[in-house]
């Protein structure tokens, strides 16, 4: 076949431009593998590296030692997963803005640092952004522009503050997963507006107060987990059991919450529910064979306690959990009237209910 000149200047000079955008993308994993710049990476082969038409299209460098500063990233135009969890990555993360067809990034358990970068922004395609088990000071805002995303993993970095409301603005979001921070505060109604979540996982922070009713709004909901924080008062029961979906969940380690265990359809054969170190109650009929409960009976009343629909009410002029501790209303005698002596009355009553709970949980341990 005859190629005249012109042609032939022209395939010569598009091979050549392939040819260097490859080598430019393999500049990154040769920096990651510390191999000569050269190195045409693509030559590693699947399942470390894909590459198609002279482009990367998919990075797993996951679990191989490295240990290493951050790389730059130029551009991978047409990298769609990278994968680089498990290793020992430290700093913070570069510009991201050149990887605009990143479908999913997986940085998790590295060493990285500091802020999520703005760029973030830019990569329109993500759904899934898994970055637990780093020094990742925050959640970016920036991730409310991410309308794909639908994995959102932050859990392990010991983020501080209260939990983000912007997430709600997320709309496809349906893995959420801050678990083992230092969130603190209480559960916003905006969490419990993410109406396609699927898994919830909230565990090991320091969040208080009580477990908003709205919880009822997530409809899609089978994995739920509030263990190993500081909530209390009474759980909306009633609220509960309107998820329909569920097949998990986990309230354990939350030592003021109070009210009875929600009876519950699991959606699943294999389904998962624990509510030790607290202090619900459940009735005896509706006990589940997999689930782990307390030791309070709902229908069991202590002193200076009444049963009323299958629940210990402590008796007028008592305070307290029916089932748990009835005491003396010190406050019985404040005016009536008096908004300020009001609102003290219901502060008062608020810490005296935690104490009682908390000291009738210390009694019962050491029996």
């Amino acid at each position: 076949m005859f190629v005249s000149g012109k042609k032939l200047c022209i395939l010569l000079s598009a091979i050549g431009s392939a040819l260097a955008a490859a080598s430019d993308e393999c500049g990154f994993v040769n920096s990651l593998l510390g191999n000569d710049e050269g190195y045409n990476c693509c030559a590693k082969g699947y399942p470390s590296i894909k590459c198609s038409a002279d482009h990367i299209t998919y990075i797993d460098l996951s679990n191989k030692d490295i240990e290493m500063a951050f790389p730059s990233i130029d551009s991978l135009p047409e990298l769609t997963v990278l994968n680089l969890s498990g290793n020992k990555i430290s700093g913070s993360l570069p510009d991201l803005s050149g990887l605009e067809n990143l479908i999913q990034l997986d940085i998790s358990d590295n060493q990285i640092e500091g802020s999520l970068p703005e760029s973030i922004e830019k990569l329109t395609n993500l759904k899934i952004l898994k970055a637990g088990g780093n020094r990742i000071s925050d959640v970016s805002e920036k991730l409310t522009s991410l309308s794909l995303l639908t994995d959102l993993d932050l859990s392990n970095n010991g983020i501080e503050g209260s939990l983000p409301t912007f997430l709600s603005k997320i709309p496809n979001l349906k893995y959420l997963n801050l678990s083992k921070n230092s969130f603190s505060g209480p559960i916003p109604e905006d969490i419990t507006s993410i109406s396609n979540l699927i898994s919830l996982n909230l565990s090991k922070n320091s969040l208080e107060e009580v477990i908003p009713s709205s919880i009822s709004n997530l409809k899609n909901l089978r994995f739920l987990d509030l263990s190993e924080n500081k909530l209390s008062g009474y759980i909306p029961t009633t609220e509960f059991e309107k998820l329909n979906n569920i097949a998990s969940i986990n309230l354990e380690s939350n030592l003021l919450l109070v009210g009875k265990i929600p009876k519950i359809s699991y959606d699943s054969n294999d389904y998962s529910c624990k509510f030790r170190d607290t202090n619900l109650c459940y009735l005896e009929s509706e006990k589940r064979t997999k689930c782990k409960y307390t030791n309070y009976e709902c229908s069991k009343c202590v002193e200076n306690a009444t049963l009323k629909d299958n629940m210990c009410t402590c008796n007028d002029g008592f305070i307290g959990v029916g089932y748990v501790l009835c005491t003396d209303d010190l406050d019985i005698n404040l005016n009536q009237g008096s908004e300020n002596a009001s609102n003290f009355r219901a502060t008062f009553q608020s810490i005296t209910l935690a104490t009682i709970v908390l000291l009738a949980s210390y009694v019962l341990n050491f029996m």
